[in-house]
């Protein structure tokens, strides 16, 4: 009986063993880390994943509120100690997006989302929460917004006329040059037919008139 017991203690050993591990390998891949903080001491701990978001090596999981705080992006610090305090006081969850800077200087995008734990009185006895790495998103957004940009500055620099229609026949992209053609705006022309530009175009005259 006594083996049988050592037997299935070390199976469930086993199993815990392996679910930590593909709980690190999934944060790692989403790049998701966690954390939670004791109110009895003060002490937080970070999840592996969690101190290499903020550039930490996994030993140096035990922080504070106070060092976690040193990390925040200058601009970003006084939204993040308002949020933080106005959900202190209501006790309620919270959800921040803010920059962070690490140690060796490089700056990331977090989401940063946090509960309160409570005890059997109702009382807050600690905060837990993920942290998010979203920093190749917003890279990747911003330059498909400098991108298309740039690609209308050299649509609207091109001198032929150029336009482009959705399955409906409306125009979904025209330069300038096309648009000129019309007697209209880029911008009036966007999500319009062409029945609907001969209508803008009948109005404007009619009230020139």
């Amino acid at each position: 009986d006594v083996f049988e017991k050592e037997k299935h203690r070390k199976q469930m050993e086993g199993k815990v063993l392996h679910s930590e591990l593909r709980l690190k390998q999934a944060q790692a891949i989403a790049h998701f880390g966690n954390w939670e903080v004791d109110f009895s001491t003060g002490i937080g701990k970070w999840s592996e994943e969690a101190c290499r978001i903020y550039g930490l090596a996994p030993e140096d999981n035990i922080q504070s509120y106070e060092s976690w705080l040193s990390f925040i992006h200058p601009i970003d610090l006084d939204y993040v100690l308002k949020e933080t305090k106005e959900r202190a006081e209501a006790l309620s969850s919270s959800a921040m997006h803010h920059r962070i800077i690490r140690k060796d200087g490089a700056v990331r995008h977090v989401i940063s989302q946090s509960e309160f734990e409570f005890n059997k009185e109702g009382r807050p006895v600690g905060l837990y929460g993920v942290v998010h790495d979203v920093t190749e998103t917003i890279e990747s957004e911003e330059a498909l917004v400098q991108s298309e940009a740039n690609l209308r500055l050299i649509m609207d620099i091109i001198p032929q006329s150029i336009f482009a229609k959705d399955y409906y026949g409306k125009y979904i992209f025209a330069n300038n040059h096309f648009a000129e053609l019309h007697g209209l705006t880029t911008k009036e022309l966007i999500n319009k037919s062409v029945r609907d530009t001969i209508s803008i175009k009948s109005e404007t005259e009619f009230f020139l008139k």
